[in-house]
């Protein structure tokens, strides 16, 4: 595939996912007094579609990451072996560590959609739910320095 072909088929699906999520936003505003957190932007159900479609991209990114892995892996040369397999190493980690924490935390916010919780409960839910983002992004200097 062409290089130019490549990126603009990528970069048409990040602008069509920050479009679906400028969407979200517009389409189900509901004027309210929110606490800031994680899906305050998101109103009503909104919410589960951010928590549902951001969880698929996820999960299809990791298997994306780890079908490349694979790949090249199994074109690598022994004498590029060590260096290769150091990088693919840290990418590993990096994907389980970064795009696991933001599956972790939109699962548990999707959860939190279908059972029926009053405000002051999911509010201290969806910060915990916040945490394994945090984790995943804070892990990532830990994983670059040492790997």
């Amino acid at each position: 595939m062409n290089v130019r072909c490549y990126l603009a088929l990528h970069f048409a699906f990040i602008f069509l996912y920050c479009v679906f999520n400028a969407f979200l936003i517009v389409f189900f505003y509901n004027d309210q007094q929110v606490i800031c957190n994680m899906p305050s932007v998101y109103h009503g159900i909104a919410v589960a579609f951010w928590a549902y479609s951001a969880s698929v991209l996820n999960v299809a990114a990791i298997a994306i990451y780890v079908v490349t892995w694979r790949l090249v892996k199994a074109h690598s040369s022994n004498v590029e072996s060590s260096t290769t397999d150091r990088i693919f190493r840290t990418i590993v980690l990096v994907t389980i560590f970064d795009l696991g924490g933001w599956v972790t935390t939109q699962a548990i916010v999707a959860t939190l959609n279908l059972a029926p919780l009053p405000h002051y409960k999911r509010v201290c839910f969806i910060y915990f739910a916040s945490l394994f983002v945090n984790l995943g992004l804070a892990v990532k200097l830990l994983v670059f320095y040492y790997t």
